[in-house]
């Protein structure tokens, strides 16, 4: 398993969102304390797991404007009015490209395809899971949240 000072982790995962945003989506991801409790439905969820020197979840999540403004920026569209397939496209590529970065951090582990949720009332939860890091951004399209989540694996019998 991999071991991870906070400090570090915190700063690689900021450099990583805040790379991606600004050479994909061409807009800042500024590094702010927000709280993922203050998201205003409807909710918009990606995320990936991974499995290998370390077991857990990258879990990206904002509201649909924000997601309709990354997808206008990626696509170089108008932004669109719903989670179309467009819109559940684009966040799965940003979680892709969030969590193909961390996996070049751990190494030695595997990917799952993406899963994009969205809706108004809904929860995530990785089951046996522990967040090991909570981080929010600004965006031009609004608030942003990553959450870095741990699995407890326990060796068999």
């Amino acid at each position: 398993m991999v071991d991870f000072e906070p400090e570090v982790l915190r700063t690689d995962l900021t450099r990583i969102v805040q790379d991606i945003f600004q050479t994909m989506l061409g807009m800042e991801a500024q590094a702010r304390d927000l709280r993922i409790e203050d998201l205003r439905p409807p909710i918009v969820s990606a995320s990936m797991h991974l499995s290998g020197n370390w077991n857990g979840a990258v879990l990206l999540q904002c509201e649909l404007p924000a997601a309709a403004e990354f997808t206008s920026a990626m696509l170089g569209m108008e932004k669109p009015a719903t989670a179309g397939e467009d819109l559940k496209d684009v966040m799965g590529e940003v979680i892709n490209m969030i969590a193909g970065n961390f996996k070049g951090l751990i190494g030695g582990a595997h990917l799952s395809m993406p899963i994009v949720v969205e809706g108004s009332d809904y929860r995530i939860r990785l089951l046996g899971g522990k967040p090991t890091a909570r981080l929010g951004f600004l965006t031009p399209g609004g608030p942003l949240h990553l959450t870095l989540v741990e699995l407890e694996v326990t060796a068999g019998p």
